[in-house]
């Protein structure tokens, strides 16, 4: 069988829509063929070592601990987030997790670049970001004051780095895939991979679970699972 474009190219739609097998089968036909239709195009960035980690797909049962993620050549480590809770008492508030918060990975570094400023504005400029992936924005309850701070400041350090090894992102393609993380962290992945290999090289199921099966107890739910993610950000 041909790659799902080809299909598409060939067949139409409806008639790629009975070719193409898995459970996410219909879902990777609507994504290639909305991406291959996407007019709206733009381009973000992500540093090179986040994508080669991950955040947590769910929320973690503790929200106290630590999140540590190690693969062949790197650790991430996320520490829980503290806010004030009624009465005063300071609480946790766990670690980013899901696709809205790779999402906001990606704002925050690709706005980063564009304003060429470690300052990022959380406001109007993130809602616009996340409204042109088709991610609905609620405003927040006045009564309640602000709820966030207004700007984000990225380390120093971070900033250079991500100023030398920056990955560029289809915008198009993070907006077809925006409800999957592990998808988005696959397509990352497949952005920064792709460009740097100068040959083909073998990746151990072991190595994969360990960068994108965070959560996922046994092998044979992440074989699947990530095939399925695979294929997802192949067809963007």
């Amino acid at each position: 069988m041909g790659t799902v474009h080809d299909l598409l190219v060939a067949k139409g739609k409806q008639a790629t829509r009975g070719l193409v097998d898995g459970r996410r089968g219909a879902r990777v036909v609507e994504a290639a063929a909305a991406w291959s239709a996407d007019e709206d195009t733009g381009t973000g960035y992500m540093f090179s070592g986040w994508c080669q980690t991950a955040l947590p797909h769910k929320r973690p049962t503790d929200n106290s601990s630590i999140w540590k993620l190690e693969t062949d050549s790197m650790m991430l480590l996320v520490e829980p987030g503290v806010r004030v809770a009624p009465g005063g008492t300071p609480m946790h508030v766990g670690v980013p997790f899901g696709a809205i918060a790779r999402l906001i990975l990606i704002y925050l570094q690709s706005e980063a670049l564009r304003t060429s400023s470690r300052d990022v504005e959380l406001g109007g400029s993130l809602r616009a970001f996340l409204g042109r992936l088709g991610i609905s924005v609620g405003g927040d309850d006045s009564a309640q004051g602000t709820l966030f701070v207004e700007t984000a400041r990225l380390s120093e350090t971070f900033f250079n780095q991500l100023k030398q090894h920056a990955v560029p992102l289809d915008e198009s393609a993070i907006r077809h895939t925006r409800n999957s993380s592990m998808a988005l962290n696959v397509y990352c992945w497949l952005a920064y991979r792709l460009h740097s290999l100068s040959a083909p090289k073998e990746i151990s199921w072991a190595a994969l679970a360990g960068q994108f099966g965070a959560g996922i107890q046994l092998r044979k739910h992440f074989k699947p699972a990530f095939t399925e993610s695979l294929v997802l950000a192949q067809a963007v």
